[in-house]
């Protein structure tokens, strides 16, 4: 709900030094903009110096500013980066995938090796089952997501399984909700870190050099550290498959959504990609394979992180959703 400004920070001689990110919360409430603070300060005190380069040098929360003549105080949180004179060539990844697609597309491999360089550095093992890792992974959002109205889109979570085109699926939102005896009680170990917690296209700033900078640690926790690229790859698909393919059969979708899951698992799987997915398979094949081979525990902790990721994105595209008309390819 804040106001995201890109800005120029401007310094004394009204010569601009550097560029920043100003959030204004437009409310009364505080808490968002301390625990992005919070958040960040997490994150910069784990990661090492080398990596700094690619979070904000530094992050103040200023409380109750008067902005304009007239209006009342607000809150901001301003974040300013270093190396960068002009906004104007800076731009989210969402926009530049979107304007110029093949120029933007390194940035991806480059987010995916600093990802998998960092969290190899810091990293910590927890000791939980399959249920209570993915509990972690969601960690305050699980309450929101069993209490959502599925019922509403055609998913009856007493129910075992789901219909999705007339093709029965294990049915998470039921496992998640009600049943605890259906999952594997075996406990294993996942590497945890301290991640930024909300990986997306809009919190992934492109400069002018073509580096990259996060902004907006509000969700930074301490969660499996796949966690962040698993999140990244539904938030591409969301964009570059989901919303291109509105008016495809929803069949077509279904079967590229399982080719997905086949290649993710075992990146030889050939995947007979739709026309209008190209550009994410481009992106998928950018992310993975990772180049160190996953033990066996690293991958159920990947594909536990992107089961989490999966049910957040659905959610959050759900949860403001109306139009029974269009229910049945919305759930798609």
């Amino acid at each position: 709900g804040a106001r995201v400004i890109l800005a120029e920070i401007i310094k004394a001689k009204n010569k601009a030094v550097n560029f920043g990110v100003i959030k204004i919360d437009p409310g009364k409430s505080e808490n968002e903009l301390l625990r992005e603070a919070e958040g960040y300060k997490a994150l910069s005190g784990e990661w090492n110096e080398s990596l700094k380069k690619h979070i904000p040098q530094s992050s103040i929360f200023l409380k109750e500013m008067k902005l304009l003549k007239g209006k009342s105080t607000q809150n901001m949180l301003i974040s300013s980066f270093a190396d960068e004179n002009s906004t104007k060539d800076v731009v989210t990844l969402r926009e530049g995938l979107t304007e110029n697609f093949s120029k933007y597309l390194p940035c991806v491999s480059a987010i995916k090796k600093f990802y998998e360089a960092q969290f190899r550095v810091a990293e910590r093992t927890k000791f939980y089952t399959a249920k209570e890792h993915l509990e972690h992974i969601l960690n305050n959002k699980l309450n929101e997501i069993t209490e959502f109205a599925w019922e509403n889109i055609g998913i009856q979570t007493d129910k075992k399984l789901v219909n999705i085109g007339g093709k029965l699926y294990p049915n998470i939102v039921h496992m998640l909700k009600n049943n605890a005896g259906m999952w594997n009680k075996e406990g294993f170990s996942c590497k945890y870190s301290t991640i930024h917690g909300d990986l997306n296209l809009e919190n992934i700033i492109i400069k002018s050099d073509m580096n990259f900078v996060l902004i907006d640690f509000e969700k930074t926790r301490e969660t499996v550290f796949l966690y962040d690229i698993a999140f990244l790859t539904t938030w591409m698909m969301q964009i570059f498959v989901s919303e291109p393919a509105k008016d495809a059969n929803p069949d077509v979708l279904t079967k590229f959504s399982e080719q997905i899951i086949s290649f993710l698992r075992n990146s030889n799987t050939t995947i007979e990609t739709p026309a209008f997915a190209d550009n994410f398979r481009q992106i998928l094949c950018c992310i993975y394979p990772f180049d160190k081979q996953p033990e066996q525990n690293e991958m159920k902790a990947f594909l536990l992180s992107l089961i989490s990721a999966s049910i957040l994105r659905s959610f959050y595209e759900l949860r403001d959703y109306k139009d029974s008309k269009s229910g049945l390819s919305k759930k798609n």
